[in-house]
């Protein structure tokens, strides 16, 4: 591993003839886990940590909208009017916000550590 474990190497790719050049960024997690990414985002936009964490917001975001679907059912809206969607939209969010909320403080009242 490179100093401050971190590996940061251009990359070309190469399929039926077509190439593409790339970013290769491995970050040492603090647990000593490696994390490993590609990105086409030049180092003079983002460092290697700021991959791993703009990454990490990623999934985040990914969570997010998987819960909104599952969770509290955003995947099929029975509304066609705007004002109508949006309603439905907004409610959803909120609902999804207050059961988080409840989960965590139930987490907290038995002590137990907040996962994310």
């Amino acid at each position: 591993m490179a100093a401050g474990g971190v590996i940061d190497v251009d990359v070309q790719l190469e399929k039926h003839g077509r190439t593409a050049c790339a970013r290769v960024v491995a970050v040492e997690r603090p647990q000593g886990e490696r994390r490993w990414y590609l990105t086409t985002v030049g180092r003079d936009v983002l460092t290697a940590h700021e991959v791993a964490e703009a990454y990490r917001l990623r999934w985040r975001v990914e969570l997010l909208f998987k819960a909104l679907k599952s969770g509290v059912g955003m995947s099929a809206l029975r509304a066609t009017r705007p004002g109508a969607v949006l309603s439905l939209v907004y409610a959803q969010v909120i609902a999804l916000a207050l059961s988080r909320l409840l989960e965590l403080s139930m987490r907290q009242k038995a002590g137990e550590p907040d996962s994310q």
